[in-house]
């Protein structure tokens, strides 16, 4: 097998209802974008996200302004701590807002560290963060090897654990823990330089979780980001974000959403988009459209909100408990009740026997529906990623940073 370095989403893909009309014309009357050249503004974009959150929480706008900029300071904060103390943190988390508190343990040994803010340290971890995540994805590995499917793995900041969730039909078709554990034992599917790293693993660092149910453990559900992209007239999918790339202007949206060919600006502006390139597996989920248009570096927010699009987060700062939102053309809602569970997974679906999705990010809760695979998940101007599917109590998205990594596109930005 392609020994790449998992991080097993297992994951319900939001799919792109497959030969059915999905969320199809029976949203044209509710789902059109106002027609408005105003922008907002980032100030505008953001007091929007908050008073969504704020909604949706049951915490006062200001709390959760004051939360969010912690959040920023603790970012930079942690930043500076990856270039001064590289591979020797063990973990980084964030309680959710509307708390303003943030945790960072150390490998061995805890430094000197001196902030203002509320940061509470430690030290006493055997392996940094990196080497978990890679942990995380070579259970992954081995597991494949020995023929097992339909299961997600990460490393989860918080709890120290490696997290495996496996789904099946039966719960008699689960595996015990015993069998798991001699399974991660065989090291199978390894060479000898992956094995110095994940040899020792056991289930005492394993939290080993069953679901029973039918389907595979991720659904996928199948410019300006937000719009309607088509397949032959059928409404499919949701444009993701603006890209310059080696073909020229154009769209990206979610790789699963097979056969797009028309971008619809509003029902009577539809025009033709060439499909570029596409990435299911390694990387995540994506894929890039070039267009009779120039895109500009935009997106739609909700049906009224058209922002500009002013940066992109970088994927190692997703920090666990960060807060991101997410809008779809189908289930036309804008959500922001999202906290960032872990920024690398790794998944296969017995849907999509032989591919491993791996480098996606995991938040919880689920607001999306078929129809809004690769819409834009952001926070006020900044993109985040494209949407690529949900699980039962979680929603998957392909990073932007790994998108233009694996399109080899540029997310547009003012």
């Amino acid at each position: 097998m392609n020994k790449t370095k998992l991080k097993s989403l297992t994951f319900m893909i939001l799919l792109c209802a497959l030969g059915t009309t999905m969320a199809d014309e029976s949203h044209v009357a509710k789902n059109e974008l106002v027609n408005t050249e105003r922008i907002q503004t980032k100030e505008q974009a953001l007091s929007e996200d908050i008073n969504i959150l704020s909604k949706e929480i049951g915490a006062g706008t200001e709390e959760i302004r004051r939360s969010l900029q912690f959040q920023d300071q603790f970012t930079a904060f942690f930043e500076t701590l990856l270039r001064d103390y590289p591979n020797q943190i063990s973990r980084v988390w964030l309680d959710p807002v509307p708390a303003s508190q943030g945790y960072v343990e150390f490998v061995g040994d805890m430094p000197e560290v001196r902030t203002t803010l509320n940061v509470d340290f430690t030290g006493g971890g055997v392996y940094s963060f990196q080497e978990q995540e890679q942990r995380a994805e070579y259970l992954a590995q081995v597991l494949v090897a020995n023929d097992l499917t339909n299961f997600i793995s990460y490393f989860n900041h918080k709890t120290n654990l490696i997290k495996l969730q496996m789904k099946v039909e039966d719960h008699k078709e689960a595996l015990s823990r015993e069998a798991l554990d001699r399974i991660i034992a065989s090291e199978d599917g390894l060479d000898e330089d992956e094995r110095v790293l994940f040899d020792g693993l056991s289930m005492a660092e394993i939290e080993y979780e069953i679901e029973v149910g039918r389907g595979d453990i991720i659904e996928l559900l199948h410019s300006r980001g937000g719009h309607w992209l088509r397949r032959d007239g059928l409404r499919r999918c949701t444009s993701g974000w603006s890209v310059s790339g080696p073909n020229g202007d154009g769209i990206v949206t979610a790789g699963h959403c097979t056969a797009l060919n028309q971008f619809e600006e509003s029902p009577v502006s539809i025009y033709g988009m060439k499909h570029r390139k596409q990435n299911f597996g390694k990387g995540g989920d994506s894929e890039y459209h070039t267009t009779v248009h120039i895109e500009p570096a935009e997106y739609w927010a909700s049906p009224s909100s058209l922002r500009p699009v002013e940066s992109i987060r970088p994927t190692i700062i997703m920090i666990f408990g960060m807060t991101v939102c997410g809008y779809g053309r189908s289930s036309d809602i804008r959500s922001c009740n999202h906290q960032v569970v872990t920024n690398n997974i790794a998944t296969t679906m017995t849907g999509y026997p032989g591919v491993v999705l791996t480098n996606m990010l995991m938040v919880t809760g689920v607001n999306s529906i078929p129809g809004d695979s690769g819409g834009p998940w952001s926070w006020s101007t900044t993109a985040w990623g494209i949407l690529s599917g949900m699980g039962t109590d979680h929603t998957f998205v392909t990073p932007v940073q790994q998108v233009q990594t694996t399109l080899g596109v540029t997310i547009k930005t003012q």
